[in-house]
This record gives structure tokens, C-alpha cells and sequence, in this order.
């Protein structure tokens, strides 16, 4: 792997590098920027060094997203960070089940205006198919219980002709999930694992 070249500090015509953003893309190094109208700006390395790149736009007199500070913009720096950021501690599972970001989504702009902003604050972004990319069809602002509803570790169990996960079943019937568990694993019969919980099992 090519070493890096520092550029922290750095001037490139109106962009300072101010640090590495801790992402990769097709195995270049990202970097925050702030541009002298005062905008944050993330570019790869091959665009700063050629002079590409110079604003975050403003030298062109174009507009940007105005949206760097933003829950949406973060959701997609941290998912182009999961994906391609070497430094990034959950890479290698991205990597190793082969998951990438839609061509499309590469760029900011092109995801918000697939997403746009999520509809709270406890809406993050979210796989429908936890082995499938990010792209439109396959993705959506969820909470973290519908997100913990979708892991791959779930365990399904169909009750009363509908199907549901232990943690769901668990809400809604008022029983604790480490109940359900134990009563499941102790019991074929669901019945008798879904029967009204009384306080004293869990001494």
C-alpha cells in the first residue's frame, strides 16, 4: 500500500487541510478542508494535488450544500467511512461481506437528494438488507429499534399467525427478552413460553 502523504496544513488555493477526514475512496485518502469562505470541504487527495480542486465551490460562484455540520452529511461520511475508510475499526466487515456504496452515492449531493434529511433525531440511516450495498432501493432512515428489529443475529419466531422477533414478542406480550430466551430454550412448546410472565422467575 502507497504511503500517505501528509497534507495536514497544507494550502491549496483557497482549501487548508485541516486533517485526514478518516475515510478512503478507491484507496485515496479523503481530506476535511476549510475553504476561506469560511465552508468545510472534504477532498481526495489526487484532486488537491493537481489543483482540481481549489474552494469548496465559491471560486466557481457555485453554491454548496450547506449542509457539512449536518446529521445527513454524517450519516454519509460515516457510511462512505465504514465502506472504504481503511482506518475505520468496522471496515474490514464491510469489506469482507463485499458491501459498497452505489457509484451515485459517492457524491454528497447525489445522496441528499436520494435521502434527504432524516425525520428525527433518533432516525439514522439504515440496510434494508443487511447483505446488500447502500443505494436508494435499499435504504432508509430507520430508529434503533427497527435497525436492532433488522440484525442478522435475529431470532424469528412465528406465534398467533404472525411473525416477530423474541424482543418484539417480548414488548409486546410484557415479558423480558432474557425470559423469552430461557422459556424457548427450556420449552417447544410456545404456549407455554409466551404464558404470563411472574416477577419471581428471573431470582
Amino acid at each position: 500500500m502507497p504511503k500517505k502523504i501528509e497534507l495536514t496544513g497544507e494550502r491549496f488555493g483557497r482549501l487548508l487541510v485541516v486533517k485526514d477526514s478518516g475515510f478512503r475512496m478507491f484507496g485515496k485518502v479523503a481530506w476535511e478542508c476549510r475553504c476561506d469562505c469560511g465552508k468545510m470541504h472534504i477532498v481526495l487527495s489526487p484532486y488537491l494535488r493537481s489543483g482540481d480542486t481549489k474552494s469548496c465551490g465559491c471560486l466557481n460562484g457555485a453554491t454548496t450544500h450547506g449542509k457539512s455540520y449536518s446529521k445527513v452529511y454524517t450519516a454519509w461520511s460515516n457510511m462512505m467511512s465504514r465502506c472504504y475508510g481503511e482506518t475505520n475499526s468496522r471496515h474490514y466487515i464491510y469489506k469482507t461481506k463485499g458491501i459498497t456504496v452505489c457509484e451515485r452515492w459517492h457524491t454528497f449531493e447525489n445522496f441528499y437528494e436520494d435521502m434527504r434529511d432524516p425525520p428525527s433525531d433518533k432516525h439514522t440511516l439504515d440496510r434494508i438488507d443487511n447483505a446488500g450495498d447502500y443505494e436508494m432501493s435499499n435504504c432508509r432512515w430507520a430508529t434503533q429499534r427497527v435497525q436492532g428489529n433488522n440484525r442478522d443475529t435475529n431470532r424469528f419466531v412465528t406465534y398467533l399467525g404472525r411473525t416477530q422477533t423474541i424482543a418484539e414478542w417480548g414488548r409486546e406480550l410484557g415479558i423480558p427478552r432474557n425470559i423469552v430466551y430461557k422459556r424457548l430454550k427450556q420449552h417447544a412448546d410456545l404456549n407455554t413460553a409466551f404464558r404470563p410472565y411472574i416477577k419471581r422467575e428471573i431470582e
